[in-house]
């Protein structure tokens, strides 16, 4: 899974861009799921599986 299929699953989900930290970080939070998500955005590159299923998690979508 590649950074850009993973930020499209959780803004399906409703999460959005809540503000941008330091480099490629991108905060995301959620209207109705309480929290907020940290990820280190770049495109075109393979998301860690371990990340990824932990970004899910977070998210409420694994």
């Amino acid at each position: 899974m590649k950074f850009s299929e993973l930020v499209r699953r959780l803004e399906d989900d409703g999460w959005y861009v809540s503000r941008k930290g330091k480099g490629s970080c991108r905060i995301y939070r959620h209207l109705n799921k309480p929290g907020q998500i940290t990820v280190h955005y770049h495109p075109n590159k393979e998301v860690k599986s371990g990340t990824a299923i932990d970004t899910l998690k977070a998210a409420g979508l694994a």
